[in-house]
């Protein structure tokens, strides 16, 4: 299923080509000017991962609605270079700098856990290019999916 995922004055949107036109969904009408990421589940239902200057938030279709879960809002919040993975369980893996350090945020299938990859002040080999990078997350096809990331300029 074709589909795109964007940000603008009405906020996150999504798109998806249907037979004839295009179908048009209001993810989430309050965040503006939000980087977002667009995955396929495992369904072909779309998931979005969309942060802004206040928060990191999830969506999911689920065939009928979307469900809107905001992840991390906690302190001064800087978010970009999101990028969105689904592991073989359709768990999702989220990737981002927050503040310039780079974060990864992952769902068991009950709660949300983070941690810091990366921090702004780490030796210049381990982010080198920091600012003018984006943080790209690759799963690697393993029995365990596991996650690693990668600077692209």
């Amino acid at each position: 299923m074709p589909g795109i995922a964007y940000s603008g004055d009405n906020g996150v949107m999504f798109s998806m080509r249907q037979e004839f036109d295009w179908r048009i969904d209001s993810v989430d009408s309050g965040c503006t000017g939000a980087e977002v990421s667009l995955v396929f589940d495992l369904l072909d239902l779309p998931r979005i991962a969309y942060c802004d200057d206040s928060s990191l938030n999830y969506a999911a279709y689920d065939g009928n609605q979307w469900i809107v879960t905001e992840i991390d809002s906690e302190g001064e919040f800087a978010c970009s270079g999101i990028t969105l993975e689904l592991d073989d369980s359709d768990k999702p893996w989220i990737a981002c700098r927050k503040n310039d350090d780079l974060c990864l945020y992952h769902h068991d299938g009950s709660v949300w856990s983070s941690e810091v990859l990366a921090r702004e002040g780490a030796p210049r080999h381990h982010v080198q290019q920091w600012h003018s990078t984006k943080a790209v997350l690759f799963m690697l096809p393993t029995t365990l999916w596991t996650p690693i990331q990668v600077f692209t300029g």
